[in-house]
């Protein structure tokens, strides 16, 4: 067991800290600073530039906080509530406008302050020395750096888990700050009083940003309890339970209040019926069936950890199918992954008690996105991991700390250089990845070869085919596309579009008609019948069906104005 000699994150320690944490936050800006050039990917259009409540003309804070996540993009979605991630969305547009690299750039520094802020978190948990500083330096530059978290970073609309990560990160220091200080117990002086406000706020810029900042207390109350017991044990004494439950109070408050404004907003705590089936098909299937997919998952984020070399922006429909058997490999191997984290921190609680601590911390803070207790908008995404991960690297450096104490100088030197040298791998790769995400096209042309199987990947080729007027390649990606989600509505719309511009307009009618035989509620598809028929001279025909959605849809501008269209002369 590592012991500190002096309290965590003691003044002597700060000038130097100062210093060093540069370290990470030049690695964290350096390796991302290429892709400011991006351009917007996927999401990021129609959650920023695309959406009206973000780039619109004014700023509307009133609206964003008593609205859903995606209020102004999509109708009749009340499955999340993140109005701060919106607005600071809304606020960045106002102040540069639909500019990618700005936004990339806010992302960017979301990202470096986490860096720096693990960096501090390693401080005051690792011993003191050469091999501390070493061990928070290298521990916050992989963090950095790996290409795991690089989903997070290069998507805009990803920013919400860089500002979850940062409060829980935060929430954990103040909460240290304070059980820690040097006041008679009991007593809240001034700063303390500050920082049970400065933990409030934090905790709910984390939860109003996203959710999963709610493992922010859990995690904070274990990294307290490791920072005690790594204590000299003559000055340790009891644990201070009672100044750690006040430390925590502020955040639950916090908690409680973005709860009660979910509710208020969404109508309820939480609408497992509203998420797609084609971006998670575990809303479809029984608990049994999730769960044992769910562990699968959690094994392919391990190995993803472990050789990111394999990544993809989309996991969908059907590159992960439903696990059906107890014996299936992909379930045996992601338990056989989970238990062997689990036993690796179990076994570390007596002499490294840092390594549970991190394995406490991932598996914590993934567990609201795991699909283990309830189904969630997405079946994998490698965003998720980027708050459980930081849970890895503390351990890792951790152990890395523990096996250098008991090296020779001249084998800690050829350790030390290996580690870095696979920081500097894992540097690498995530620079490649941020050239391959530099267009949408690029984009999806990777995501499609890394998963062919998924539907929505597919259809992404199909997209850019389209726009280069590739139809041959757009017709094969959308037939892809549908036999990989038969119900694919949206699939159906462009497939009819590329037959109608290759010149194939009957076909397109004809497909379009088969897939409402099965699909009488598609209106979308409905629509672009419609559409068709109208464009093919058949206004009758196109009159009847426009007819039919006015009368199921009455309130639908867009359908009266079609319609009012074909009645021109």
């Amino acid at each position: 067991m590592v012991h500190r000699t002096e309290t965590p994150g003691a003044p002597q320690d700060r000038p130097t800290a100062a210093r060093w944490c540069l370290v990470p936050l030049v690695a964290a800006v350096a390796i991302y600073l290429p892709a400011l050039a991006n351009e917007f990917l996927v999401d990021d259009i129609h959650v920023v530039a695309g959406n009206p409540l973000v780039c619109g003309d004014a700023l509307d804070a009133a609206r964003i906080l008593g609205s859903d996540y995606w209020a102004g993009v999509l109708q009749n979605d009340d499955t999340l509530y993140r109005p701060l991630t919106i607005l600071l969305h809304a606020a960045t547009c106002q102040a540069a406008g639909p500019d990618p690299a700005f936004h990339r750039a806010v992302s960017l520094v979301f990202h470096g302050l986490n860096a720096v802020l693990l960096f501090f978190l390693l401080r005051r948990l690792l011993p003191p020395g050469r091999r501390g500083w070493a061990g928070s330096v290298l521990g916050s530059v992989a963090f950095a750096v790996h290409p795991l978290n690089s989903e997070a970073v290069l998507f805009v609309a990803n920013r919400s888990d860089l500002v979850a990560a940062a409060s829980c990160l935060g929430v954990a220091l103040l909460v240290l700050a304070y059980v820690f200080r040097r006041v008679p117990t009991g007593r809240v002086d001034r700063t303390g009083g500050a920082t049970l406000f400065a933990i409030a706020a934090v905790q709910a810029v984390g939860v109003f940003s996203k959710e999963s900042a709610v493992a922010a207390p859990v995690v904070a109350g274990m990294v307290t309890l490791l920072a005690w017991r790594l204590m000299p044990a003559p000055s340790r004494g009891r644990f201070p339970w009672a100044q750690t439950a006040l430390a925590l109070a502020p955040a639950a408050v916090a908690i409680a209040a973005y709860l009660a404004a979910r509710v208020v907003v969404l109508g309820a705590l939480y609408h497992g019926a509203g998420f797609a089936p084609l971006d998670n098909p575990l809303v479809l299937v029984p608990s049994v069936v999730r769960v044992r997919t769910a562990i699968e998952v959690l094994g392919r984020y391990l190995g993803l950890f472990v050789a990111p070399i394999h990544l993809s922006a989309d996991y969908s429909l059907a590159q992960i199918l439903p696990v059906t058997s107890w014996l299936a490999p992909g379930f045996l191997a992601g338990a056989a992954a989970c238990l062997a984290l689990v036993a690796a921190g179990l076994l570390a609680l007596r002499r490294l008690p840092i390594v549970t601590l991190g394995v406490a911390w991932y598996l914590v803070a993934l567990f609201p996105a795991s699909n283990l207790a309830f189904p969630i908008g997405t079946i994998m995404g490698e965003r998720l991991t980027y708050l459980p991960d930081i849970g890895l690297f503390i351990a890792l450096a951790g152990a890395g700390v523990a096996v250098v104490s008991r090296l020779s100088p001249r084998v800690t030197r050829g350790f030390v250089l290996a580690v870095v040298a696979v920081v500097v791998e894992l540097a690498v790769l995530t620079g490649l990845r941020g050239q391959e995400t530099a267009t949408n096209c690029g984009l999806f042309d990777r995501t499609a070869e890394a998963s062919p199987d998924s539907a929505k990947a597919q259809f992404g080729v199909g997209i850019c085919a389209l726009e280069k007027d590739d139809m041959t390649r757009a017709i094969t990606a959308f037939d892809r596309a549908l036999r990989l989600y038969p119900d694919y509505g949206d699939a159906m719309v462009q497939v009819a579009q590329a037959l109608e511009r290759a010149g194939y307009i009957q076909e397109a009618i004809d497909r379009l008609g088969t897939f409402l035989e099965t699909h009488p509620t598609a209106t979308g598809v409905r629509f672009t019948l419609a559409k068709v028929l109208a464009r093919d001279g058949r206004r009758d025909q196109a009159r009847a069906v426009l007819a039919t959605l006015i009368q199921r849809f009455p309130g639908r501008a867009d359908f009266q104005e079609a319609l009012r269209h074909l009645d021109e002369p």
